[in-house]
C-alpha cells in the first residue's frame, strides 16, 4: 500500500481555510496553483497546497461514479502505487478544478 506521513486533520484541513467563503477560498487557492507554475511554491503564504488540495476536495469535489471506482481500486489494493493513482485521479481532479474555474 502507500507510504505516507501521518498528519493530523487539522494539519491536512486547517480550519481557518476550510472555513473561509467559496469566493475567498477559490481566489487563494489560485493563486496557490499559480505560484507553483511559476516556480515560486517556496512563497506559499500561511498554507501548504496539500492543505489547499484536502479542502478543495472535501468542499467541492463531486463524488463521480469514476471518482467512486477510484477510491474503491485503492482500498481493495488493485491500485498498489501512487504513480498510478496519480495517473487515474488527475484528470478528475482536473474536471472538478475546472468546473470551479480554477485555471490551471
Amino acid at each position: 500500500m502507500f507510504n505516507y506521513e501521518e498528519k493530523s486533520q487539522e494539519e491536512l484541513r486547517p480550519k481557518e481555510l476550510f472555513e473561509l467563503d467559496k469566493d475567498a477560498f477559490l481566489k487563494l487557492f489560485q493563486e496557490q496553483i499559480t505560484l507553483r507554475k511559476n516556480g515560486l511554491s517556496s512563497i506559499s503564504g500561511k498554507f501548504p497546497m496539500e492543505s489547499f488540495l484536502t479542502v478543495f476536495t472535501e468542499r467541492f469535489v463531486v463524488i463521480r461514479p469514476d471518482y467512486q471506482e477510484l477510491i474503491a481500486q485503492v482500498e481493495n489494493g488493485s491500485i498498489t502505487s501512487s504513480k498510478e493513482l496519480a495517473e487515474k485521479h488527475t484528470p478528475i481532479f482536473n474536471d472538478e478544478i475546472l468546473r470551479c474555474g480554477i485555471l490551471l
